[in-house]
Parts: structure tokens; C-alpha cells; sequence
């Protein structure tokens, strides 16, 4: 279970035919969340830089979050990041403080494509467009979409008390941008887009890491298993 924080995303079907290992790719947190029984954790980072092709650029330096997980896959939570500046000016969400963006998202663990390799992945998704204006640099932005993180080797299929997972990104180009859903089976296109005052849209890549520990379920404390 991994919360990334600072994830974004428009979600595009590119296939529905499931191959042979990505039948077998089962994700599933154990003991398995539900509705009524959560499991939560919170979640730390540190610095997380965004980038795109352009050379369009900010960096965040701190975030902390809470999630919980209410299925074996799926999720939700929340995310105060710090110290956000581009052009050494500070940006932040609407209402909030200097160089503090707030956000929430849905999230998923799920299966994911490094290369041709299937791998584990936490996935970060926006379920409404993400407001950030800089007002002393003049610019207003628009974020969407969806950031997919590793879920690393040596954390799965055993229990675990903490998690650190990481983002890594080339040239605006996230490192994994195709998932897989369970519930729909198919591969799904998973990037992160921003748009600079009003102007279109144009992908932007994140790098950082983060981990989740504290986690919980009915009130009490308990390791978790990432079954892969």
C-alpha cells in the first residue's frame, strides 16, 4: 500500500485484450480492506520535481498525507505539499498558504508496465482538475491525470510496517504511464498533463519518492501484505 502524493491524470483506454501474464497479475492488499474496515496509513515525502518536454519546471520540497484503502485495490486520500515554487516564486492551491498545494485523489494499487516487464505500482489519480497559481510569477496552472510510482521488489508478498516507493521521470516522460485495472481488465494510459494559463495541455513528468507507514484498520495497528 503506498500513497504517492503530488500524482495527477486523464485516464484513456489503449486496449482490452489481456495477455497471459497480465491475467496472472494479482494485486491485493491482505488482510483485504473493505468499506466498513479501512486500512490507513499516513504518508511522507520529500523533495518532488515536475517536468515537461518544454522545460517547463517546479519543485516541491516536503509533503505529508493520509490514505485508506477500502478494497483490496482501491483507495482514496489526501495530501498537504510544501514548499512549491517555479521560477523561485512560490505557487500554491487557491485559499492556501504560500508554496502549499492541496490535493485529493482516488488511489489504486495495481499492476503496471516498466519497459515489457509487469511490475507492482501505486497509482495516483485526480478525480477533479488540480489549481495552482504562482502570483508573483503571473502564472495560473491546470493539472490532471494520473502518476504511477514502483512498488518496490522487496516489499511485496510479505509483511511489511513501512513502505517507500518511488517516481521516476526523463524529460517530462513518466518512467511507467500504461496500468492495469482489475475491475475493467484492460491496460490503461496513465499520464500526468499541465496547461500554463489557459494554453493547451502538455505532459509533465514527476520524480521523488515516498513512504507509508502507521497503518491501521479498525482502530488498530498492523502490518499489511502487497501481494503480487
Amino acid at each position: 500500500m503506498r500513497y504517492i502524493k503530488c500524482g495527477i491524470f486523464a485516464v484513456v483506454l489503449i486496449g482490452t485484450t489481456i495477455t497471459s501474464s497480465a491475467a496472472l497479475a494479482v494485486t491485493v492488499i491482505l488482510p483485504e480492506p473493505t468499506e466498513a474496515s479501512p486500512i490507513s496509513g499516513t504518508g511522507t515525502s520529500g523533495k518532488v520535481s515536475f517536468q515537461t518536454a518544454s522545460g517547463a519546471s517546479f519543485i516541491c520540497e516536503k509533503a505529508t498525507g493520509t490514505g485508506e484503502f477500502t478494497s483490496g485495490n482501491d483507495g482514496h486520500g489526501e495530501a498537504h505539499v510544501s514548499g512549491c515554487k517555479t521560477l523561485g516564486l512560490n505557487c500554491n492551491s487557491p485559499g492556501a498558504k504560500a508554496g502549499e498545494v492541496i490535493l485529493s485523489d482516488e488511489i489504486h494499487y495495481w499492476a503496471g508496465l516498466l519497459g515489457k516487464e509487469l511490475i507492482a505500482v501505486a497509482v495516483a489519480l485526480i478525480t477533479k482538475p488540480l489549481l495552482i497559481e504562482c502570483p508573483a510569477a503571473g502564472i495560473k496552472m491546470e493539472k490532471r491525470g494520473c502518476t504511477a510510482g514502483q512498488v518496490p521488489p522487496e516489499s511485496l508478498n510479505k509483511k511489511i510496517k513501512t513502505l517507500t516507493g518511488t517516481l521516476k521521470q526523463s524529460k517530462g516522460k513518466q518512467e511507467i504511464t500504461e496500468v492495469f485495472s482489475p475491475k475493467t481488465k484492460s491496460f490503461i494510459k496513465c499520464i500526468s498533463e499541465i496547461s500554463k494559463n489557459g494554453g493547451a495541455f502538455e505532459e509533465i513528468g514527476q520524480e521523488g519518492s515516498a513512504t507509508t507507514e502507521g497503518f491501521k484498520q479498525n482502530g488498530k495497528s498492523l502490518e499489511v501484505e502487497l501481494m503480487f
